[in-house]
């Protein structure tokens, strides 16, 4: 299936009434390409440009009223900003520009962006800024359950020295 700047690919659809509503039913890959790129990466600088891929083993449920489409069983987000992997993914898209702007991984969650990796139970994934926030419990102000603690591991750039995060 193809809708403005994105590419559904998978097993088994069904789709209500518009398209207002699809399931893909497994095996799903999505390609989201940004309105300014031609399909297929472009070197812009010194920063490489390309479309974010989503993956998943489950199905997929988009809601195109709603501007989000979730994601289930052995997630796979791959975008320019970093990789990320869980058991399940909501994403939230403008509906002026077709672009996805946030991603929610839910369980499991273990980020990559270059050597980096960071484990949690919940993570935000803004894809305009590529800012990720960890989060260690399902809800806000809910108690965390044992070994839902957010790990971090940063490795040093290659003068030894850790940047700082914003300001």
């Amino acid at each position: 299936v193809e809708k403005d700047n994105l590419v559904v690919e998978g097993d088994g659809i069904i789709g209500k009434t518009g398209l207002q509503e699809v399931q893909v039913k497994k095996n799903v890959k999505v390609t989201v390409y940004d309105q300014s790129l031609v399909p297929k990466a472009v070197k812009t600088g010194d920063e490489e440009q390309r479309p974010t891929i989503i993956t998943c083993d489950g199905r997929l449920d988009i809601y195109h009223e709603k501007n989000i489409a979730k994601f289930y069983d052995n997630v796979f987000l791959d975008d320019v900003g970093g990789k990320v992997y869980c058991d399940q993914m909501d994403i939230f898209i403008d509906p002026k520009t077709q672009a996805v702007t946030k991603a929610i991984a839910i369980g499991n969650v273990m980020i990559i962006k270059g050597l980096n990796i960071s484990y949690c139970q919940r993570a935000v994934y803004d894809l305009k800024t590529k800012v990720t926030s960890l989060l260690p419990a399902a809800e806000p102000g809910s108690v965390p359950e044992p070994g839902s603690q957010v790990k971090l591991i940063i490795y040093p750039d290659e003068g030894g020295k850790i940047a700082p995060f914003g300001d």
